[in-house]
Protein backbone atom coordinates (compact mmCIF):
# COMPACT_ATOMS: atom_id res chain seq x y z
CA UNK A 1 0.00 0.00 0.00
CA UNK A 2 1.46 3.24 -0.36
CA UNK A 3 1.96 6.07 2.11
CA UNK A 4 -1.44 8.19 1.09
CA UNK A 5 -3.83 5.25 1.51
CA UNK A 6 -2.17 4.21 4.64
CA UNK A 7 -2.63 7.76 6.11
CA UNK A 8 -6.40 7.73 4.36
CA UNK A 9 -6.93 4.70 6.21
CA UNK A 10 -5.41 5.89 9.61
CA UNK A 11 -7.26 8.62 9.59
CA UNK A 12 -10.49 7.77 8.42
CA UNK A 13 -10.38 5.25 11.18
CA UNK A 14 -9.60 7.83 13.96
CA UNK A 15 -12.30 9.86 13.01
CA UNK A 16 -14.69 6.69 13.12
CA UNK A 17 -13.76 5.84 16.30
CA UNK A 18 -13.66 9.71 17.74
CA UNK A 19 -17.01 10.61 16.07
CA UNK A 20 -18.43 6.71 17.79
CA UNK A 21 -16.81 8.41 21.37
CA UNK A 22 -18.89 11.40 21.43
CA UNK A 23 -21.75 11.75 23.48
CA UNK A 24 -25.03 13.49 22.16
CA UNK A 25 -26.58 15.46 24.89
CA UNK A 26 -30.55 15.15 25.18
CA UNK A 27 -31.57 18.55 24.69
CA UNK A 28 -35.36 17.59 26.30
CA UNK A 29 -33.77 15.52 28.97
CA UNK A 30 -34.20 17.02 32.80
CA UNK A 31 -29.75 17.48 33.52
CA UNK A 32 -29.68 19.36 30.13
CA UNK A 33 -32.45 21.92 31.58
CA UNK A 34 -31.37 22.32 34.93
CA UNK A 35 -29.84 26.31 35.01
CA UNK A 36 -25.95 26.30 35.61
CA UNK A 37 -24.55 26.19 38.61
CA UNK A 38 -21.95 29.61 37.35
CA UNK A 39 -25.00 31.71 35.65
CA UNK A 40 -26.26 34.86 37.62
CA UNK A 41 -29.93 35.83 38.25
CA UNK A 42 -30.64 38.78 37.03
CA UNK A 43 -33.25 41.08 38.75
CA UNK A 44 -36.42 41.57 36.30
CA UNK A 45 -36.58 45.05 36.77
CA UNK A 46 -32.85 45.63 35.91
CA UNK A 47 -33.48 44.28 31.94
CA UNK A 48 -36.63 47.11 31.80
CA UNK A 49 -34.93 49.83 32.31
CA UNK A 50 -31.76 48.80 30.61
CA UNK A 51 -33.64 47.99 27.13
CA UNK A 52 -37.16 49.76 27.00
CA UNK A 53 -39.88 47.86 25.43
CA UNK A 54 -41.75 49.39 22.81
CA UNK A 55 -45.36 50.36 23.42
CA UNK A 56 -46.66 49.54 19.54
CA UNK A 57 -45.65 48.25 16.44
CA UNK A 58 -44.71 51.91 14.81
CA UNK A 59 -42.13 52.34 17.86
CA UNK A 60 -40.11 49.34 16.49
CA UNK A 61 -36.59 49.96 15.34
CA UNK A 62 -36.72 46.60 13.34
CA UNK A 63 -40.31 45.64 12.26
CA UNK A 64 -39.92 42.23 11.48
CA UNK A 65 -41.24 39.11 12.89
CA UNK A 66 -39.50 38.07 15.79
CA UNK A 67 -39.58 42.11 17.28
CA UNK A 68 -43.57 41.80 16.47
CA UNK A 69 -43.83 38.32 18.40
CA UNK A 70 -41.64 40.00 21.21
CA UNK A 71 -43.87 42.53 21.62
CA UNK A 72 -46.63 40.92 22.11
CA UNK A 73 -45.15 38.59 24.59
CA UNK A 74 -44.35 41.73 26.23
CA UNK A 75 -47.75 43.03 26.01
CA UNK A 76 -48.98 39.67 27.20
CA UNK A 77 -47.15 39.31 30.16
CA UNK A 78 -48.19 42.92 32.02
Amino acid sequence: MSKISKFLLISSLFLVVLIAQCQGANKYSAEANKPAKNTKKVPAGSIDKENPVPTSIRELDKPFRMAKLNLLWTKAKH
